[in-house]
């Protein structure tokens, strides 16, 4: 009977595969612009589909939170496209970056979106390799879920919520005061003030310790086992963080850990339909209240009544301004398949994120220069004062060219994938610590899409890792005496 089961299954996700290659040969052959809008779009719904089928999870859960962005990052445009959608600044209206004159026509557009496709499929096997069956998984560690329950999950527990416990007593009262700099200086200053020049926040041992910060945070809730108490203490700070971080015209980092935190909620309790609804009409609103700190972020100057009323007498839509403004990512890899890989002249980009995870002062050794992609595309080769941003997709492209890229993007997909599934795992092993990793694992993974791998290796290393190291010492202790 088992057998069955796994066989029906198995003959889902093979006939989603083979719909899926016929169309998307369709679009290779024809290079129909609208019918490639719509490949992306189908792309993502058999990803979704296809590991809820192997796994048999919720809808909600870290690889959807993860794809999701993942896909409005590097697919958002495209996405309105299909509906007909259109807006006077979208990509191929105009110059990508100023100081290069290049402008992407439709065929240019067709060709980047079919790569975006393929990176999405590889990225997604990727992670599938590392994602086992739930039927299998529950068989697995039938005796381990009694075992640790009784012998492991109260030690576990009490370790984390002395680690993270000091931890948060270290550094809330930093982030806090971080965040509040950040206000300041944004409003003074502008938003781009933050990253470039003397008021720049981004670097040194502050940016390490923040990365301890959320771990912390959600190392406590899940040590506390969700009760009220540590709800109250976390959602307090948590919520005062990102309002700080809100006003200073942050819409990105506090925005991911706050989709997390609520996924985790979900962990430990399902959240009923009409809370669902509830949440997306918050979700609604907050949308509008970002398009206004878009509106004002970069211009120095603080929220006034006069910016609502103007957003309410806009014509456009905040909800459709949010595809096309997160999908604008699209236009590195756009403005990289123009130029062609070979315009980076230093080492690859994936080596030296290894080697100076830790510190870049390991790169010293081998005499290799640290170099920030991101900084180097926006700084040295576009030479522009602001900031351009960067992409895996873009990321994987640069180092490996259009194949070596595609083989990358399986790599860094199996990678992700195995952090993914620790939560999966932790349901059934009932280990407080493999749900740990998943959560602070996917808060550091999660701004990957539209970044580079060297600071999402280092929030892993130092947000993760290190915290699991201390938990794990600290449990030793714990077990001796």
């Amino acid at each position: 009977m088992k057998s069955n089961i796994f066989f029906k299954i198995s003959v889902k996700e093979l006939i989603s595969f083979i719909l899926l290659l016929i169309y998307f040969g369709a679009c290779a052959v024809y290079k129909n612009h609208m019918m490639i809008n719509w490949l992306g779009i189908f792309c993502y719904i058999y990803c979704i589909y296809t590991w809820k089928c192997k796994t048999k999870e919720i809808l909600f859960s870290p690889y959807f939170i993860f794809m999701t962005f993942f896909v409005l990052f590097n697919y958002g445009q495209p996405i309105m496209w299909a509906f007909n959608i259109h807006q006077a600044n979208e990509i191929g209206s105009g110059i990508l970056f100023y100081g290069h004159s290049y402008v992407p026509n439709e065929s240019d557009l067709v060709n980047v979106q079919l790569y975006i496709c393929m990176c999405m499929l590889v990225f997604h096997f990727g992670v599938m390799l590392f994602t086992k069956r739930n039927k299998a998984r529950t068989t697995d560690r039938k005796y381990n879920e009694f075992f640790i329950t009784d012998n492991y999950k109260n030690k576990i527990k009490k370790s984390m919520r002395i680690v993270t416990g000091i931890l948060l007593i270290i550094t809330t009262p930093i982030a806090i005061y971080s965040a509040m700099f950040n206000m300041i200086v944004a409003r003074l200053y502008g938003y781009n003030a933050l990253y470039y020049g003397e008021h720049a926040t981004q670097a040194g041992y502050i940016q390490i310790i923040m990365y301890l910060f959320y771990p912390a945070l959600v190392g406590y809730l899940i040590g506390c086992s969700n009760s009220n108490k540590s709800r109250i203490i976390v959602y307090s700070i948590f919520g005062i963080y990102a309002v700080l971080q809100l006003l200073s015209g942050d819409r990105g980092s506090w925005l991911y850990s706050l989709v997390i935190l609520v996924w985790l909620q979900t962990y430990y309790k399902k959240i009923p339909l009409r809370k669902y609804i509830k949440y997306i009409i918050v979700c609604i609103v907050g949308i509008y209240f970002l398009n206004i700190v878009t509106a004002v972020r970069d211009s120095g100057s603080g929220l006034s009544s006069l910016d609502f009323s103007n957003l309410l007498n806009n014509e456009s839509s905040p909800i459709l301004d949010v595809f096309f403004e997160l999908g604008g990512t699209m236009n590195i890899i756009t403005f990289l398949f123009h130029a062609g890989s070979g315009i980076y002249p230093y080492t690859n980009t994936y080596l030296t994120s290894i080697l100076g995870a830790v510190s870049s002062r390991g790169l010293n050794i081998f005499g290799i220069k640290q170099i920030l992609i991101g900084d180097w595309f926006s700084q040295e080769y576009l030479k522009i004062n602001w900031g351009a941003g960067f992409s895996m997709i873009g990321e994987a492209f640069l180092n490996g060219g259009y194949v070596g890229g595609l083989i990358y993007m399986a790599l860094i997909g199996a990678f992700l994938g195995i952090i993914i599934n620790y939560a999966n795992s932790s349901k059934y092993s009932n280990n407080p610590l493999e749900l740990f990793i998943t959560v602070a694992g996917l808060n550091a993974i999660i701004g990957f899409s539209r970044g580079a791998l060297y600071l999402t290796l280092k929030e892993l290393l130092y947000g993760t890792v290190l915290v699991v190291i201390c938990i794990k010492l600290c449990y030793k202790i714990l077990n001796r005496t």
